[in-house]
């Protein structure tokens, strides 16, 4: 996607969304700070007065994609007051984030995401309060032995891909 030329303003924000649309058909690896600057319509240079590396803009497209998807979260939560509603709410969200988001989800959960195991646990974090005040209540699903054992192999099948991809190379 080339643009004409970019023209004062943000340029940091500039660049995260020209990466946001090239993971759309690229991976993060094809991505170069070359190929952004050629498609803002600035010097290849221009990127490394708000990135050091591609490491750092890497770290700052996943936190830009955290804070996407926790604020997502947040707003579906208080659509309801009944922990019930607020875990269903929150688990469309986080699906729908994750499918409209392809590229950006895939990136977030990846091995190159050094702090994965900490966003993993971020995320836990925002089922498990709705999830607390469930408990509290008194009112819980009832679920079927099918219904068992698909909480309990995406558990462990989410886990397993977790440590698999926070694994350092």
């Amino acid at each position: 996607m080339t643009k004409t030329s970019y023209h004062h303003g943000n340029l940091k924000n500039t660049i995260l969304d020209e990466v946001l649309e090239l993971l759309n058909y690229k991976s993060f690896d094809e991505i170069s700070f070359r190929s952004i600057s050629r498609n803002i319509g600035v010097v290849s240079s221009a990127p490394y007065n708000h990135f050091k590396d591609k490491n750092h803009l890497i770290k700052e497209v996943i936190l830009l994609g955290e804070k996407k998807l926790f604020k997502i979260i947040s707003i579906e939560k208080k659509k309801s007051k009944v922990p019930t509603d607020q875990l269903r709410l929150i688990a469309k969200a986080y699906l729908n984030f994750a499918t409209e988001e392809n590229a950006l989800f895939n990136l977030m959960f990846s091995k190159n995401n050094k702090e994965l195991l900490h966003l993993c646990e971020k995320t836990v974090l925002q089922f498990e309060s709705v999830i607390i005040e469930k408990f509290k209540k008194g009112k819980r699903f009832k679920l079927t032995a099918k219904g068992s054992a698909i909480t309990a192999w995406s558990m462990i099948h989410g886990i397993a891909v977790t440590l698999n991809n926070s694994k350092k190379e």
